[in-house]
């Protein structure tokens, strides 16, 4: 199953209640080997959070 998960709250707010909700479900989601799992967010252009993260062409 594929799934995608909005990462903008564990990126920029991780430690908030809805950042650690979204760091555990991805966790959650990975654990399972018939889960591929896409994450979907904003970050500016040579932020590393890019090569993990899928995001619009236009920077943050």
């Amino acid at each position: 199953m594929r799934i995608g998960l909005d990462y903008r709250p564990a990126a920029g707010y991780g430690n908030s209640g809805i950042g650690r909700q979204a760091l555990a479900l991805e966790a959650a989601l990975r654990a399972h080997p018939e889960v591929q799992l896409q994450l979907f967010g904003v970050a500016p252009e040579d932020h590393p959070l890019r090569r993990r993260v899928h995001c619009p062409r236009w920077g943050a």
